[in-house]
């Protein structure tokens, strides 16, 4: 199948209106859910597309998919070579998109940054005020023997199981989520759930639990004396 613009089928046909007209049956409306897309293209064979433009045996344009869209760039560069025709990469005839989305991931990690740090002041936070309640405890411990290690490993442990938890939390309410669009929403594209992403994250969250329980560990993990002040 060949596919035409319909903005220059128009402007071929205004021309030629007389010697090239024909009647059509239409198939199919086919829609991508975008109105510009949808406004510009038709679907026409080929051979009746040549017809109607007035173009017996040519083709305008030839549209190659690649597997890798990132390499768009070096394979149009190489058909440019081979072919000594002007080839043009989708990175090239759409920059202001790829621009903006660019912008947008960089603005989706600053948020994601801004998140972590936001988790781990709250971590850290709760652990602190966790050890000032404690700090009786924590002197018990201390002086029946209990080192400074085990102390801190008991901190740090408790911060890794908070972000866990979180993720864990977290990415159960994401994946209802993401179901829920790709289920109930416009089908326009879905959202892939990648599980490799989500124990990544998991990850993350824990290594930031325990970064965040660092702090507050280091003050559990005082000399027996100076909690006996609190008992």
């Amino acid at each position: 199948m060949a596919r035409s613009p319909s903005n220059n089928l128009s402007n071929n046909l205004g021309s030629n209106i007389s010697n090239n007209s024909a009647v059509v049956n239409i198939a199919g409306i086919f829609e991508l859910g975008v109105r510009e897309l949808d406004a510009r293209y038709v679907y026409l064979d080929l051979k009746q597309a040549q017809s109607l433009l007035g173009l017996p045996g040519g083709i305008t344009v030839i549209d190659l998919t690649v597997e890798d869209i990132f390499e768009a760039e070096e394979i149009a560069a190489q058909v440019g070579r081979l072919t000594s025709l002007q080839a043009e990469s989708w990175i090239e005839t759409n920059a202001q998109l790829l621009s903006g989305l660019t912008a947008q991931s960089l603005s989706s990690n600053m948020i994601v940054v801004f998140v972590a740090i936001s988790v781990a002041f709250g971590i850290a936070s709760v652990l602190s005020v966790s050890v000032v309640q404690r700090t009786r405890e924590i002197g018990i411990l201390r002086a029946m023997g209990a080192t400074r290690q085990q102390i801190l490993r008991i901190f740090l442990i408790q911060g890794a199981i908070f972000g866990l938890l979180g993720s864990i939390v977290g990415s159960g309410v994401s994946y209802v989520l993401v179901w829920s669009f790709n289920t109930f929403g416009p089908d326009i594209f879905t959202i892939p759930i990648s599980i490799n992403l989500i124990l990544v994250t998991m990850s993350l969250a824990t290594l930031t639990g325990v970064i965040a329980a660092a702090i507050p560990a280091r003050r559990a993990a005082l000399d027996p004396v100076v909690a006996i002040r609190y008992v």
